[in-house]
């Protein structure tokens, strides 16, 4: 600034590069002596970046390199991705657009925005309706999770490790049955409760909890809970996985078939080898796109006057 070069996207001539580094070099002197050899390049540091700016454009003449701006030096030298930046900051904005929405409760209002890489008609932000939420989620619904798995031979380790962890994605999960605690992760624990839940992992799944019993699982990290009723069922040996998960809603009224009996209830109807429902599995349904759902529904509209038509 004191050599009026105000403009950092401007490209400094020779001479302008060589006056900003013997001026750098100056103050450096005169301001940091102590630190000289010491210093490193810090990209908040207007002195550091003037400093790597007019040395390495001084360097790029001698060879014929191209020489940089300011900015680019800048963004180079800090590994800084401009474009990247930006996106944050535009997705940042939309963000806290919709939370407003949100606050207002006018959730009817709240959309799935996507910010393309290669604009649509002009248009940078295309903008979709949300999807309504999935009930069967245990991540963000009432639910509760059913697991079968062998109380004889599973562990309570294998249940953390193999099961919450690596198929239901928790992080730190806690275990509790009854109320009670028998494992719980994370750095603040102290040495006595880490040697406990360490040789809790060891015990089978029938010492934890018996079979039919419910158990919760906690994930502050995360901010998961989820309660899990535990059911005893033996594999085959050659079983690829020796556990199931299903999911149900919490308070979801059951549907009555002819004889009035409730459709999906779980195991206690009897038909539990024979009920080939997939319906309870807990599933990640990826969202349509609009254009065909306006086809289905269009298609599905067309059919009803049909038969409107032929009645």
């Amino acid at each position: 600034q004191a050599l009026g070069l105000t403009n950092s996207h401007a490209v400094w001539r020779v001479e302008e590069n060589l006056a900003v580094f013997i001026l750098s070099v100056e103050i450096l002197l005169d301001q940091h002596g102590a630190k000289v050899g010491l210093l490193g390049f810090d990209k908040d540091f207007e002195l550091s970046v003037d400093f790597v700016c007019a040395a390495s454009n001084m360097r790029s003449f001698c060879y014929g390199i191209p020489p940089q701006s300011k900015f680019e030096v800048k963004g180079m030298a800090g590994n800084i991705i401009h474009a990247i930046a930006t996106t944050n900051a535009i997705v940042a904005g939309l963000i806290v657009l919709e939370a407003q929405k949100v606050l207002l409760k006018q959730f009817s209002k709240n959309v799935t925005t996507y910010v393309q890489h290669n604009p649509t008609g002009g248009r940078l932000l295309q903008r979709i309706p949300c999807d309504k939420p999935n009930p069967k989620c245990f991540v963000c619904s009432k639910a509760i999770i059913t697991l079968e798995v062998d109380l004889c031979k599973t562990t309570l380790g294998d249940l953390v490790e193999k099961i919450l962890m690596k198929s239901l994605a928790f992080v730190e999960p806690t275990v509790l049955v009854g109320g009670n605690i028998f494992y719980e992760s994370g750095d603040d624990l102290e040495e006595d409760e880490v040697a406990r839940y360490a040789t809790n992992k060891g015990k089978k799944l029938e010492e934890v909890c018996a079979g039919g019993h419910m158990m919760t699982v906690e994930d502050y990290g995360s901010d998961m809970s989820v309660e899990i009723l535990v059911k005893h069922k033996v594999f085959e040996e050659d079983a690829a996985e020796c556990f199931t998960v299903k999911g149900e809603v919490k308070g979801a009224s059951a549907s009555k078939d002819a004889d009035g009996q409730s459709k999906g209830e779980g195991e206690g109807s009897g038909n539990d080898e024979d009920d080939d429902d997939d319906d309870d599995l807990c599933e990640v349904v990826e969202a349509a796109p609009q254009k065909q759902k306006r086809k289905e529904a269009d298609g599905a509209q067309q059919m009803g006057e049909e038969k409107k038509q032929k009645t």
